[in-house]
């Protein structure tokens, strides 16, 4: 499994990782103590396997509050993160070798590789209605959507299902999406899939560009 051999942390910690994206998300969500974090208004669908962003905002709160591993665990689990193809194994810290699940680390054995493998969908198998409530529950309790390094594939867009996220026909969700080296026809197609009825934001920009650009904690938190 390739995509099992690129969870380092080292890596995931280097000033070069995905241009410090998310250095600048945790910053805006930290507060003044681990409640702040719990109480963020921050939800993540994500259609990625590797879990780089939880063992990151793990890390995160252990260095920035000097919790324990227990409540850095527990503030984690506060922060909605929706694994929509499945993920490598449940998430374990690597300061608790007791718990369930797997550290943020490379699989090199077929144990692992077997234990990863369990919680993994295809692109082409059905997600389960319970899967499918919380993506919509998601999307409609959200004030603004951002959509971030996302390739806009039919198949995706369709479990995204976007215009179900429109609570009142009259007001469309505020919605905006990266996209970084696209040209003006693959825009257009994007904003098809996206929903065919809105006329989604879209901005040629990198994801950290896009943040900056947006500033798009502050502006869901003014709409709360």
């Amino acid at each position: 499994m390739v995509v099992g051999q690129f969870e380092h942390s080292a890596r995931l910690f280097s000033p070069k990782t995905d241009e410090g994206w998310y250095d600048y998300l945790w910053n805006r969500i930290c507060g003044n103590s681990l409640e702040d974090v719990a109480q963020n208004r921050l939800r993540v669908i994500t259609f990625n396997y590797d879990r780089s962003l939880e063992h990151y905002l793990y890390k995160a709160i252990v260095n920035t509050y000097n919790a324990s591993p227990s409540d850095a665990l527990s503030t984690l689990r506060q922060i909605q993160i929706i694994h929509v193809h499945g993920l490598l194994g449940e998430y374990r810290p690597p300061d608790m070798p007791d718990g369930n699940g797997r550290p943020y680390e490379p699989i090199t054995d077929a144990e692992g590789l077997k234990y990863a493998g369990q919680s993994l969908k295809l692109v082409y198998e059905r997600r389960d209605d319970a899967m499918l409530s919380a993506i919509h529950e998601t999307l409609e309790w959200a004030k603004a959507i951002y959509v971030l390094g996302f390739g806009f594939d039919s198949r995706n867009c369709e479990i995204l299902n976007l215009s179900r996220a429109d609570t009142s026909p009259t007001q469309p969700k505020f919605v905006m999406a990266t996209a970084y080296q696209m040209t003006e026809a693959e825009i257009g197609l994007a904003r098809e899939r996206l929903s065919s009825r809105r006329n989604a934001g879209m901005e040629k920009a990198s994801i950290l560009a896009f943040l900056r650009l947006t500033c798009f904690l502050d502006k869901a938190a003014e709409a709360q």
